[in-house]
């Protein structure tokens, strides 16, 4: 068994939320090798307007797994096969693929056992981040992504074969009632989620505990937050 920590953050669309969580990833890809990074992040699909060059127009979302794999989380209905798919405003939401490359993304026994037998590989890492871009409605639609997800934030005790320190650090839709995102901002069950404070929130489901973190972007604060979550994650991975 370990212990998880987890640091989330929250916000208004397009506020950068995602592009924080983008120089997180840079930031350990490049001074901390020693890290397992693992997990998912989405991105917007633009497409240019056939009658201006120079506009561009957003047309769904993909998911990005940090080995490399990318696939449809959503799109407009004049850009997908919507049979049956659940909508989310103008998008159509495709649970089925979201599924096949986020949950092996962050399931850890799938990757401990794959760089356990990586011969290339001098030394197991010991020390694991696992993203989660984003954690809101559209990915509500899987409930088996929600339960380990849960699993992992809230029960703590993660079941690996090496006893490394995992660290979660996400984003999770700030206004989304229901569900696990609302459960992760109102993490505390004494201290209310506040979007006055830099990190609030710490807390579980079954009472105070210090592991989970949220944050609020604001455009006061966005400037100058990158720093205090790398700060933060470094001091929940103990580097």
């Amino acid at each position: 068994m370990s212990l998880s920590s987890s640091l989330f953050l929250t916000g208004p669309p397009r506020i950068g939320k995602s592009t924080l969580v983008s120089k997180v990833i840079s930031y350990f890809r490049t001074n901390h090798p020693e890290i397992s990074l693992r997990g998912f992040y989405t991105e917007q699909v633009t497409t240019t307007s056939s009658s201006s060059s120079k506009y561009e127009k957003r047309i769904g979302f993909d998911i990005i797994t940090l080995d490399g794999n990318r696939g449809i989380l959503a799109r407009k209905s004049e850009y997908i096969n919507n049979n049956n798919m659940p909508r989310v405003g103008d998008y159509f939401v495709n649970v089925e693929e979201f599924e096949k490359l986020a949950i092996p993304s962050i399931l850890l026994h799938h990757h401990q056992n794959n760089e356990f037998n990586d011969s290339n590989k001098n030394e197991f890492k010991k020390k694991t981040l696992v993203i989660t871009d984003e954690i809101g409605k559209m990915e509500s639609f899987s409930k088996d992504f929600e339960d380990i997800v849960r699993n992992m934030i809230f029960n703590q005790k993660i079941n690996n074969h090496n006893n490394n320190k995992i660290c979660i650090f996400g984003t999770v839709a700030l206004k989304f009632k229901g569900g696990l995102a609302e459960e992760i901002r109102n993490a505390s069950s004494n201290k209310p989620f506040s979007s006055s404070t830099i990190f609030v929130g710490a807390g579980g489901s079954g009472g105070d505990n210090n592991n989970i973190k949220v944050s609020e972007i604001t455009l006061q604060n966005r400037d100058k937050i990158f720093q205090i979550i790398i700060n933060e994650l470094k001091i929940m991975l103990e580097i």
